[in-house]
Parts: structure tokens; sequence; C-alpha cells
């Protein structure tokens, strides 16, 4: 079904990736995902030409570069980053805050961090990039543009599962805009893709109220949803 409907697929593992090429799946439309990712993943993931790999440390984007370089292929990178946005779910299912094991922090650590706190910048743009220098996302951006066989082509975050408020998602949104606007500022590269995830609620209890898919289209098309707020947060900086 998701073949016919043209959906992009994520897998975390070989053996997912497996099935999907059995049915038909074009490696193209196929993100491989993972925070503990094999060389043997990576490679074979290269190998068979899926569309991205979603890399979740700069250990990973070191190996990825290396395989790629072997293989003499180009491998299509984004950057899972952690927003630092605690969303309205189960501590257990949520993945974007700090503290967890899943991507690459905003937050500048160390001299960084503290030289944030000392002054404003006297230029936006300096200004943008400071919120984010020092930190692991930072640093993983200004690797991939660098580093042999990596094309760095956007940035992705996932922020929980069984999630009812959509501030979450809309806040998530506004740091990864803002992310992407100060790697352009820095670097002059505008990278195009933005990968927003996470998991709207069901109800498994007669306590769960989750919103039908209808509503949440008429949210969005009276500008209060997500993509409005997308839209608005890339206008805003000049996407």
């Amino acid at each position: 079904m998701g073949r016919r409907g043209g959906s992009e697929h994520r897998h975390r593992q070989r053996g997912e990736l497996a099935l999907a090429l059995a049915a038909g799946v074009d490696p193209a439309r196929i993100g491989l995902h993972g925070n503990n990712k094999s060389d043997a993943e990576i490679e074979h993931a290269l190998q068979v030409g899926v569309g991205r790999i979603i890399a979740d440390s700069l250990d990973e984007l070191s190996r990825i570069s290396e395989l790629a370089v072997r293989l003499g292929v180009t491998a299509p990178v984004m950057l899972r980053l952690t927003p630092g946005v605690h969303a309205s779910t189960h501590e257990h299912i949520a993945t974007a805050h700090e503290d967890q094991k899943f991507g690459l922090s905003l937050t500048p650590v160390g001299p960084e961090a503290s030289a944030l706190t000392a002054g404003g910048a006297a230029d936006q743009s300096v200004q943008n990039s400071g919120q984010h220098r020092g930190s692991p996302a930072w640093a993983a951006a200004e690797a991939a543009l660098n580093l042999a066989g990596v094309e760095l082509v956007g940035v992705h975050c996932h922020i929980g599962s069984q999630i009812f408020e959509p501030d979450g998602f809309e806040l998530a949104a506004q740091r990864l805009i803002q992310f992407l606007a100060a790697v352009r500022d820095a670097h002059g590269v505008e990278l195009a893709e933005l990968d927003l995830g996470g998991g709207h609620g069901i109800a498994y209890t007669e306590a769960d109220t989750p919103a039908s898919a209808g509503d949440r289209s008429r949210t969005g098309q009276h500008g209060q949803g997500g993509v409005p707020r997308v839209r608005g947060g890339c206008s805003a900086h000049q996407h």
C-alpha cells in the first residue's frame, strides 16, 4: 500500500530494509534510521541506494564518510536533531528532550554556552548562528558539510509518540528552522529538507481524546496548525 501511495519509508535495521526492497519499494524513497547502525547496515544501504541516511552522531557521520568513499558513492545524509521539546506524552515514548539517547542536541556546551550569556550580537546572522555554536548539532553540521562522500541534505527530529497536543510539534519546527537559518547564514548553504517526526495520539483508553484527521485538516486550513506555523517560520527566516 505504501509503495502504491508513493509514501516515504523509514527503517531501523537491515531486515526491515530487506523487506521493503522485497516488496518493491523504490530505495530512493527509503531512509535508514537508528542510533546504533552497524557498518554492515550502512554499507548495505549505500550499496542499494537508499534515499537518506539519518545520522545520530559524529561517530556515525565519520563511518558513513569512510564507507561512502570506499564504495565510490555519495551518501545523502540528514542529521537527527534533539530540539529539547517535552512532548505531551508519556516520558518513556518522548524522544526529543535533553538527556536521552537519540540525536544531536541543539544546546551549546562548554565555553560557547557561557559566551551566549555574555552579551548580544550586533549582527542578526551572527546572533542566529551563535545560538547553536558549540552544540553537538552544530559540530555535526559543520563536519557533514566538509566530509568526503557525504551530502548533507537536511535535518530531522522525532519528538515522541501518542501525542495529543500540537504545541510540541510547533516548537520543534521553530527550533529546527532557526537552526537551518543559522547554517545558511554561517556557511552559505541552504539545506532543502526539514523532516518533522512524531506520532499523533490514538484512543487506547476511554480517557484518550484524539483529534480526527478532519479536525487536524481544518485546523491547518484556518492557519492555526503545524503547516502554517512551519511556513510562517520559514518566511520569518527568509527560507
